[in-house]
Parts: structure tokens; C-alpha cells; sequence
């Protein structure tokens, strides 16, 4: 899922860079991935130049503000868009050619819960669209006209966010898109070279420093996992080991009366199976309460984008626990019980212990 979450991220995204204010709080990959609020602007006139700019093929802007409201306590990030130069939102809307937004409409996130109409910014909006899953803080926003955003904040944000300006001259960021071929790191690295008041994010460059951040981390993970699962056979070695030493006296029973080697061997072997699937069925739903709560967790921990489980994940995860369990049952037990079901019957009785 972690994997997933960074390529649908990497590719998908829209934009190669994005241009923020140079003074802002945030990690880059916080303001990627995360829905914290950000109250750090930047004039419009410091990024007229991207207009002119010979490696940008396509570029728009948003405004970002924070709102509590009645719907929601927590509180909820609604980005300002401008839909004519939109290229963000488009390829994840069912309707791709929706040109604009109405000032009493607003476009949701997947993860954003919803209503045909909502109390937002202090007036009743009605529900556009919903945008499929991105990966990113996208996916808990709520997006409503750009001039509509602008105004709640000339309203109900203190002025010196503007720099006693009004807010219809300042921006958040401005995602571009640039042509084929042309480096994104290196565009960034030109922008912060050159542009004072604005800082450029290379989208690669971010989701590259999350990836080899996670690699340590979930080679960590690995290595315990390895561990585990080999004091779990050394266990279960021990466990058989004793289990079929205390049966010698009901195999011997079995082999007198015609049992076979082999079907007193399948019968130990569909006993294991049948109580290494049940262990491994009970493990996979362990897994599937906790692993949704966990990625939660490690996200906000480590800023990386996910999504959400889906029914070939949710099959594979019940199907692999008793697979997997039933697995080490039988690995760990073959050798103790083949050597109990191969027994002459009298050396069986002799042996067995009651």
C-alpha cells in the first residue's frame, strides 16, 4: 500500500513543481501529503514570470485556508481553484470537461465524508464532485472557487497574512507542468537560485527523499518480520516435536487395526492444516483491524501518501494468513510426523505414552 501510495504520487500527481512561499512552515513533503493548514501566501507578481518561461508547458494556482465549522470539528483544508487553467483536479473527476465552479459549489475529496449540500465557509454549498482517489492531501480536501476563498479570508483571516493587502492578490502555490524532457530539479534549483520570496518543490525530488526514507525503515520492519517468523517455526518445531511423541501409543492403535503408513501420515498432516487455517484465518483478520490504523500512524510519522485497501488486497491478506501458517505447521512437523507414523504397531504401543 505504502508503495502504491508513492508511485500513484510520483506519477499522477499533475505537476512537476510547485512554487510556495519561501517563508513557509512545512516540510516539503507536509505540504505534499499532509491537509495541515498553511497560512503562508506569496504576491501574485512573484510568479508572473512563469507565463514567459520557455521550459513551462501549463501552470495554475490555489489559495489555501483552514475553516472549522459545524459539519466538521476538526478542521478542514479548502483550497481556492481556478478550473479554466486546472490540470490538478480534471484527470481525477468523473467529468473531466467541467470548466468552472459556481461560488455556492465545491468539489470533495475521496476521504472528505460529504452531503448533497454543506455548511461551508459561513453560506450552504451544494456538492459538485467527488475526486477519485490521488494519494495526496487531496484526498481530504474540499475545493470551491478560487474567488470565493479569497473572500472568506479577506473576512475571517487577520490582515497580516496579506501584509495588510487584500487576499485577491496573494497566492499559496502555483503547480506547473513542464515540457517534455526538461528536469524538474533543475527548474527547482533555478527558481530558488534566482526568485527571492518564493521557494520551488521538485515533485520527484520529494517523493524520492520519502522512498529512501521508508527503505531503512521498512528493512527494519523486514528483518523483524524474518525473525518472527523463525521463532515461530522453531516453536511449532518444538511444539510437533512433543505432540507426536505423547500420539506413538494412538498411532500404534491405528496401525493395528490396517491403517496404513500413509493415511496415518495424511491424517497428522490434514490435522495440521486444519489448525494452522484456523490460526492463519483468526491472524488475517487481526491484520485487517490493525493495518488501516497503523498506516495512519506511520503516515503521519513519515509524510508518506497511501490508499486505501481494496478487495484484492483484503482477499490476499485472508487467503495468505492460513496459507502461510498452514505452511510452517506442516514444515515444522513433517519430519517428527512421519518418523510416529512410519512405527511398526508394536514398537508404536511400546514407545507411546498414555
Amino acid at each position: 500500500m505504502i508503495g502504491e501510495g508513492l508511485e500513484i504520487s510520483k506519477d499522477r500527481l499533475g505537476a512537476d513543481v510547485i512554487l510556495v512561499a519561501s517563508n513557509g512552515e512545512f516540510k516539503d513533503e507536509e505540504f505534499l501529503f499532509s491537509v495541515k493548514p498553511t497560512t503562508r501566501y506569496f504576491r501574485t507578481k512573484k510568479v508572473t514570470f512563469v507565463a514567459d518561461d520557455e521550459d513551462v508547458e501549463r501552470y495554475t494556482h490555489q489559495f489555501y485556508i483552514n475553516i472549522k465549522d459545524n459539519d466538521h470539528k476538526t478542521g478542514l483544508r479548502v483550497v481556492g481553484v481556478d478550473l479554466e487553467s486546472d490540470f490538478l483536479l480534471k484527470p481525477w473527476l468523473s467529468n473531466s470537461h467541467m470548466k468552472r465552479l459556481e461560488n455556492d459549489e465545491f468539489i470533495s475529496g475521496i476521504d472528505v465524508p460529504v452531503s448533497h449540500s454543506m455548511n461551508i465557509l459561513e453560506k450552504t454549498f451544494r456538492h459538485r464532485a467527488t475526486l477519485k482517489r490521488t494519494g495526496t492531501g487531496m484526498d481530504k480536501t474540499i475545493f470551491v472557487n478560487m474567488g470565493v476563498a479569497r473572500e472568506y479570508a479577506r473576512l475571517y483571516t487577520p490582515a497580516y497574512f496579506f501584509k495588510g493587502g487584500n487576499p485577491k492578490w496573494f497566492y499559496t502555490a502555483t503547480f506547473i507542468k513542464l515540457k517534455p524532457g526538461r528536469g524538474s530539479q533543475r527548474f527547482a534549483d533555478r527558481i530558488n537560485a534566482k526568485r527571492r520570496g518564493i521557494k520551488a518543490i521538485s515533485k520527484v525530488d520529494s517523493v524520492s527523499r520519502i522512498g529512501s526514507s521508508l527503505a531503512g525503515f521498512i528493512t527494519v520492519i523486514g528483518a523483524l518480520v524474518f525473525i518472527l517468523v523463525v521463532n515461530a517455526f522453531l516453536a511449532l518445531l518444538g511444539r510437533y516435536t512433543a505432540l507426536m511423541r505423547d500420539r506413538k501409543k494412538e498411532v500404534g492403535y491405528l496401525r493395528s487395526l490396517g491403517f496404513s503408513k500413509e493415511k496415518v501420515y495424511l491424517s497428522f498432516v490434514f490435522e495440521i492444516m486444519i489448525v494452522g487455517g484456523v490460526s492463519g484465518i483468526i491472524a488475517s483478520l487481526l491484520v485487517l483491524l490493525s493495518i488501516s490504523p497503523t498506516l495512519n500512524l506511520l503516515s503521519n510519522e513519515f509524510m508518506f501518501p497511501k490508499v486505501g485497501l481494496n478487495w484484492i488486497l483484503i482477499v490476499e491478506i485472508i487467503l495468505l494468513g492460513p496459507v502461510l501458517s498452514s505452511f510452517l505447521g506442516i514444515l515444522s512437523s513433517s519430519l517428527s510426523a512421519f518418523k510416529t507414523a512410519t512405527m511398526e504397531p508394536r514398537e508404536a504401543m511400546a514407545r507411546g505414552e498414555i
